[in-house]
This record gives C-alpha cells, structure tokens and sequence, in this order.
C-alpha cells in the first residue's frame, strides 16, 4: 500500500439520516389522535341522530294519538250542543247554556286545530330530517 506503483481507488458512501426522529413520531401520533377525534365525532353524530329521529317518531305518534282522543271530544261535544239545541226549541234550558256548549264546542275545534298543526310541523321537521341525511350520504 506504500508503494507509488498501485492503484489508488476511492470509494466513498452517502448516508442520508433524518436526525429527528422523535418529531416523525409525533407528528404520527397526532395524525392518528386526529383520525381517532373524527371517528368519535362521527359515532356521536350517527347515535344523536338516531337519537333524535326516534323522539321525533316518538312525538309523531303521541301526537296522533292526542288527535284521535280530541276528534272523539268534538264529536262528543258536537252532540252535547244538538241535544242542548233540541232542549231549547221545547223550552228545557235557556239560551245561555246553548251559547255555553257552543262555545265548548268551538274551543275543542281550535285545540283540534292546533294539534293537527304541530302534526303537520313535525311532518315538516321528518322531511328536513330525511333531506338533510340524504345529502349527507351524497
């Protein structure tokens, strides 16, 4: 190896070598924190939603069984006011109990009315529901 008369060669290696290696790993474990935060906001979502589409089935039918029971009051009352009616043309009772009944009877049509209202914004509540769940599956 001394001697003028052999060859010189030169080998030489590059080495490239991030020195940072706990910032890799952070920066890891931070996307994986992430991803695991969007998985369970959506579960939360998913069971909210189906939370709230089951109150709202839930009040649909409450409210559509309220509706029967006061149709069946009206109906009630309806034929309180024509026997009433039927008194007072015999001159069984006065005009102030026929105006009374009456009365009853337009009260009991105005909560019917009311019912059927809020029936019809619960409608329009599942039908915002169902529109805004099938954007989001688009």
């Amino acid at each position: 190896a001394l001697k003028s008369d052999a060859s010189v060669y030169r080998v030489g290696v590059k080495l490239a070598l991030s020195l940072d290696f706990s910032l890799k790993r952070d920066l890891r474990a931070a996307a994986n924190a992430e991803a695991t935060a969007a998985r369970m906001r959506s579960d939360k979502l998913t069971k909210d939603g189906s939370s709230s589409w089951s109150e709202l089935v839930r009040r649909h039918k409450e409210l559509g069984s309220s509706i029967a029971a006061m149709e069946l009051l009206v109906k009630a009352q309806e034929a309180q006011l024509a026997r009433e009616q039927e008194r007072l043309a015999v001159g069984r009772t006065t005009t102030f109990q026929v105006i009374s009944f009456e009365q009853s009877v337009a009260d009991s049509h105005l909560a019917l009315l009311q019912l059927r209202a809020g029936q019809r914004k619960l409608e329009a509540a599942s039908r915002l529901y169902l529109n805004q769940n099938a954007v989001e599956a688009l």
